[in-house]
C-alpha cells in the first residue's frame, strides 16, 4: 500500500513530503509516528495520507523502542530519512533526526537479540 508522509512546521505549514510503501495502516503509523518523532525538536507535528484518506496518526503503541521495532521497518525508516535528506532541508533544521539517523542506521545492519540463534 502506497502512504505519503508531512513534516509539519511550527507554523502549521507543510514543510515536506515523501511517499512510502507499508502493508497496512498499521505499519505505516509506526513508521510515520517513529519518523516524526526523530525529528519532532524542529517539527510541531505530521499528517499521514493514503490517496485521499487520511490515516489517524500517533497511535501510543507506534512510538516503541528502536530494539523492539522490527529490523525490515528500521530500514525503511532508514531510507525515508535518506529521502528527506536528499531533498529537503531537515537535515540542517533537525539536530535530533540526525542522531536518531546514525542510531537506525547503525542499528539496522545488525541482528535484532531475538533473531540470533
Amino acid at each position: 500500500m502506497q502512504f505519503r508522509f508531512y513534516l509539519i512546521d511550527k507554523d502549521d505549514r507543510i514543510f515536506a513530503g515523501e511517499h512510502f510503501s507499508a502493508s497496512d495502516d498499521r505499519e505505516a503509523q509506526a513508521i510515520a509516528a517513529l519518523l516524526w518523532e526523530a525529528c519532532s525538536d524542529a517539527f510541531g507535528d505530521y499528517e499521514l495520507w493514503q490517496g485521499s484518506r487520511r490515516v489517524d496518526r500517533r497511535p501510543e503503541w507506534a512510538c516503541q523502542d528502536i530494539i523492539a521495532l522490527r529490523l525490515n521497518l528500521q530500514q525503511r525508516v532508514v531510507e525515508l530519512e535518506e529521502l528527506l535528506q536528499e531533498g529537503f532541508a531537515v537535515f540542517e533544521r533537525s539536530s535530533k533526526l540526525r542522531k536518531r539517523y546514525t542510531e537506525l542506521h547503525d542499528c539496522s545492519s545488525k541482528p535484532l537479540p531475538d533473531q540470533t540463534s
